[in-house]
């Protein structure tokens, strides 16, 4: 498995991808949904979750855009 770290510009939040293969999770969506998508394509890759390890507003900056771009589903704890 592969981590590619995305530091987002205006926050001090990481996005990751955690990459097997050609399929990616995202961990935390804080980064620019444009920055996610470039990596994506870059690297090859399709994404194919994003979990979110709490809700505050600099880890789902991107959320709503990436779950419609790509039509995955997001998953966070309930107590998130």
């Amino acid at each position: 498995m592969e981590i590619l770290t995305l530091t987002p510009v205006s926050f001090e939040s990481n996005s990751y991808l955690l990459c097997e293969g050609r399929e990616a999770i995202l961990v935390d969506a804080g980064a620019d949904a444009e920055k996610v998508s470039a990596a994506l394509a870059k690297e090859g890759l399709a994404l194919r979750a994003i979990v979110l390890t709490h809700g505050h507003f600099d880890h789902v900056l991107s959320v709503d855009l990436l779950r419609e771009q790509y039509g995955v589903p997001v998953m966070i704890h309930e107590a998130g």
